[in-house]
């Protein structure tokens, strides 16, 4: 029922732990329709000691994903952060998952291939994807002058009606070489530059009621921070200040090469996401009133694993921890 979907032996850059150390890590995937508790599971390096860690009294849901850093710290709390007693050999090792009664669930022996800077490898997962808020999506937007809409607008029954009109990717590039020029359907350079670092995006979409348990992938270019609300609800936050005003800034200016590139996220939002219309509210914003450049490119998916391809072992350009596994190469 569980597997070593994917992981991680060569982390140099792409993720920390909370010690802000860049530990390796192992992916697990729950691939049936109950909860799973992993008390007495192991993971272990060394074909000669099947136990060498055993995990805690954890559980991980239907169709859910655990993270485990192969860190060497030996952290086994069930309420934090779990690491292994062992780390990875970027060169390939052997590598296995066991359930209490030692028998292998997941298994790359006699070890897995040499691995790749800040890459990933694992199985590959059959997705169902429906695009909910697709590439070019209809928006409105406000350039806000006051606090007047702070607490309002990004409810779902606000009135945005007197708003502008535009597409997504929203935002301006002013700069003598432009680098989001191609990117940018609606561009509000009139109006947000000089006047605020802060926009309000409202996008409004549909969710099918065959899709109600699927998971909610936000994929995000942005330059430079955002607070993002689904129906009111804050459900996640990048590079945006601890308090959130009308007028407020992000915290530093991303470099081209982070704003170039998708930013995946799991929305959490179960309880918050109902059939039928619902409301993603976006708060962008730029490094300065004055700075040249901004913008925010969201796509919402709803997504589901309907396959578990466990013999079909790929490498991942875009890892995806805690994720569905993306397309990946051999």
């Amino acid at each position: 029922p569980v597997v070593i979907s994917e992981f991680m032996a060569l982390n140099k850059n792409f993720m920390v732990d909370e010690d802000g150390d860049t530990s390796d890590w192992i992916e697990l995937y729950n691939e049936q329709s109950t909860t799973v508790n992993l008390s007495g599971w192991s993971l272990s390096d060394d074909p000669g000691a099947p136990r060498k860690w055993v995990f805690p009294a954890v559980e991980i849901p239907p169709g859910e994903f655990l993270l485990v850093f192969a860190s060497g710290k030996d952290k086994r709390k069930p309420d934090g952060e779990l690491h292994t007693n062992f780390e990875l050999l970027s060169e390939g090792e052997f590598l296995a998952l066991y359930d209490p009664r030692g028998q292998v669930r997941s298994l790359f022996s006699p070890k897995f291939p040499e691995q790749v800077f800040d890459s990933s490898y694992g199985i590959s997962m059959t997705r169902e994807e429906t695009d909910l808020i697709p590439e070019g999506a209809q928006v409105r937007y406000f350039v806000p002058r006051d606090s007047s809409l702070e607490d309002t607008w990004a409810a779902p029954d606000f009135d945005d009606s007197s708003w502008s009109t535009g597409q997504t990717g929203i935002g301006f590039d002013q700069r003598s070489n432009p680098l989001f020029a191609s990117d940018i359907r609606t561009d509000i350079g009139d109006a947000m530059r000089r006047v605020n670092a802060s926009v309000y995006i409202r996008i409004t979409f549909e969710m099918p009621a065959d899709k109600a348990d699927s998971m909610l992938l936000l994929r995000m270019k942005f330059a430079d921070g955002f607070v993002a609300y689904l129906n009111g609800v804050e459900v996640l936050r990048e590079n945006a200040p601890s308090t959130v005003r009308y007028s407020s800034r992000a915290r530093r200016s991303r470099s081209a090469q982070e704003a170039l590139k998708f930013s995946v996220w799991r929305i959490q939002a179960q309880d918050l996401i109902k059939q039928g219309t619902n409301v993603l509210a976006i708060q962008g914003m730029n490094n300065s009133r004055s700075d040249d450049d901004f913008y925010i490119l969201p796509i919402l998916k709803a997504v589901k694993v309907t396959a578990v391809n466990r013999t079909d072992y790929r490498y991942f350009d875009s890892p995806s921890p805690r994720l569905p596994n993306e397309d990946g190469y051999k």
